[in-house]
């Protein structure tokens, strides 16, 4: 069956707030390190800082940096949820698919973040939840849609099956 609906989440609300993050201690690791080396030689531990050592933290530090902005990439961008009339599966590292007539409830949250990106994330109680989508408003409503459709299509308890099917294995 073709999924209804497959969106990707949002790569620029993934990766900025990341940079941010990632840059900011990238700066507080090299400010540790200047001044661990100041107070060397404040000690006379040693005679001044050799100057190709900051170089070399500098740019182990950026590079660094550019691997942890490649890996967030890689991640966000190979993400898809796909929206079927009884489950949604997400795409990425592994695949993960969770059936609408188990859900809960759903919500839709949004931090200080979301909000100049115009993201939010839905979560799907017990423990689900699909992160950075655009527009979550009018996708709170078509999940919302979806899980009672499955609700309804459910089979009655008396229908279905306590333990899963296991096949027959003959003993030896």
């Amino acid at each position: 069956m073709p999924p209804n609906y497959s969106v990707r989440p949002s790569i620029k609300r993934a990766i900025i707030p990341h940079a941010f993050q990632t840059a900011f201690l990238c700066i507080l690791f090299y400010a540790a390190v200047e001044i661990n080396l100041r107070l060397f030689v404040s000690y006379r531990l040693l005679s001044s800082p050799p100057s190709y050592v900051l170089i070399a933290i500098a740019g182990v530090l950026c590079l660094l940096f550019i691997i942890e902005m490649l890996n967030t990439y890689r991640r966000y961008v190979l993400t898809v949820y796909t929206f079927y009339p009884d489950r949604i599966e997400v795409y990425g590292r592994k695949t993960t698919t969770v059936s609408l007539a188990s859900v809960v409830t759903i919500s839709l949250k949004k931090n200080i973040l979301d909000a100049p990106f115009r993201t939010g994330s839905l979560v799907f109680l017990p423990a689900f939840r699909l992160d950075h989508l655009e527009n979550p408003e009018q996708f709170l409503g078509y999940v919302q849609g979806l899980v009672s459709q499955a609700r309804s299509t459910q089979l009655p308890p008396q229908y279905t099956l306590s333990r899963p099917y296991q096949p027959y294995q003959p003993q030896q």
